[in-house]
């Protein structure tokens, strides 16, 4: 009997993404540059029988991110199950699911605050418990208790955490993943 894979896809960034399985013998990860055109080859290289393997979930990253990268994770995910399902006799329904950012980072990092750049001179600012909208001059937490997306558009960036690498994130915590996808979080709604 074939194992039931989980296939995790990141691409909250809209020029890079990466890819993860769980349950292969061996757990894998791959990234890319180009997610509407690279990732299914990307998806070969981590499962190269993907079509004839039982693929039992697809778990994306619901944000914050890119609202372009997380609709084209969303999409690549609902057409590959879609297709999957229709191709295989061994896919009979395939689960996307999703699991956001802010989950998996504080699961992992239960006292960091969390500096998220938007794109737009703001910055999300997010606890375990609240969230809020600053400007540069506003963030004023001790280096030690941050991690960034951007840290080199904050001052002392050479000081402070980068962003973990959230697609291992992911795959560790993948269990959490929750069957409605319909609340993406982009930053580009500030």
């Amino acid at each position: 009997m074939k194992s039931k894979i989980k296939l995790i896809i990141d691409a909250h960034e809209s020029k890079h993404f990466s890819i993860a399985s769980v349950g292969l013998e061996e757990n894998k990860v791959v990234s890319g540059n180009d997610a509407s055109a690279q990732i299914i080859s990307k998806i070969e290289e981590i499962i190269p029988n993907f079509k004839n393997e039982e693929i039992s979930e697809i778990i994306i990253n619901l944000g914050p991110g890119s609202l372009t990268g997380l609709r084209i994770g969303s999409s690549i995910a609902q057409g590959l199950a879609l297709g999957l399902e229709s191709h295989s006799q061994l896919n009979k329904n395939i689960k996307v699911k999703g699991l956001s950012l802010w989950d998996v980072i504080f699961e992992e990092y239960p006292e960091i605050v969390v500096l998220f750049y938007t794109g737009t001179k703001k910055w999300i600012q997010k606890t375990k418990t609240e969230e809020t909208i600053k400007e540069l001059d506003q963030i004023k937490e001790p280096r030690s208790k941050w991690i960034s997306n951007k840290p080199e558009k904050l001052p002392f960036s050479n000081n402070s955490q980068k962003f973990p690498n959230i697609i291992k994130l992911m795959q560790k915590h993948h269990e959490k993943a929750k069957e409605d996808i319909n609340l993406l979080y982009p930053v580009t709604m500030f």
